[in-house]
């Protein structure tokens, strides 16, 4: 990631904050709701909780800010409230389980590892344009990780989706993976061949698409 400063790039990181801080009081609020949902008093782990989750926010917060100044400001607030809200979700369905089969402190550890690799993701990717040089590898990885639970042995059925794998001690879904390798595809698609894109050459009633050759891989 460019970490050259633009006029702009101190009030995107202002703005990120400002809307982090929605993104961790919504969060907050919905875990706090649903305690109360189920007993009176003020849960006892709640300002663990909101340490835990600003924490995690600032870090990535600074990450962004030294690292990649200039980036988009709504991105990383977004990410805070969608997982925040999903570890509520997950923490609403752990009231029901069993202690043995609650995921909510897994996930908790799984979004702590996440902010840590988006910090070295910034800290080692320092100029995103040399990505498009890769673009072919990165859509040939994101279509074989779709591809991983169909093979016999490895891929297995859960909850009627042919979607996880097992490797070793670990089950988890490729195709999480597979979504970023292709983003990061189509992003250096798209970027490279966007006036081809926009210059449509054959006519279909009122539309004019692009060429087959350039639109083909969309």
């Amino acid at each position: 990631m460019s970490a050259v400063r633009t006029p702009l790039a101190s009030q995107r990181r202002n703005a990120e904050l400002g809307l982090g801080v929605v993104a961790i009081l919504v969060t907050v609020g919905g875990y706090l709701l649903l305690a109360l949902s189920s007993a009176p008093a003020l849960p006892s782990d709640f300002w663990f909780f909101l340490a835990f989750i600003s924490s995690l926010f600032f870090v990535a917060h600074i990450g962004v800010r030294f690292l990649a100044p200039n980036a988009e400001p709504t991105l990383l607030p977004l990410v805070t409230m969608l997982n925040g809200l999903g570890f509520v979700m997950i923490s609403r369905l752990d009231l029901v389980l069993p202690e043995s089969q609650r995921t909510a402190r897994t996930q908790a550890v799984w979004i702590a590892v996440g902010i840590g690799v988006c910090c070295l993701v910034l800290g080692l990717v320092r100029n995103i344009d040399a990505l498009r040089r890769y673009r072919s590898i990165f859509l040939a990885l994101g279509v074989g990780a779709l591809l991983l639970p169909l093979l016999p042995g490895l891929g297995y059925e859960a909850n009627n989706a042919r979607l996880w794998i097992h490797l070793g001690p670990l089950n988890f879904q490729p195709g999480e993976a597979a979504k970023v390798l292709l983003v990061i595809f189509f992003a250096a698609y798209l970027g490279d061949n966007r006036e081809l894109l926009r210059a449509g050459t054959r006519r279909i009633g009122r539309m004019f698409l692009p060429a087959p050759r350039h639109l083909g891989p969309l």
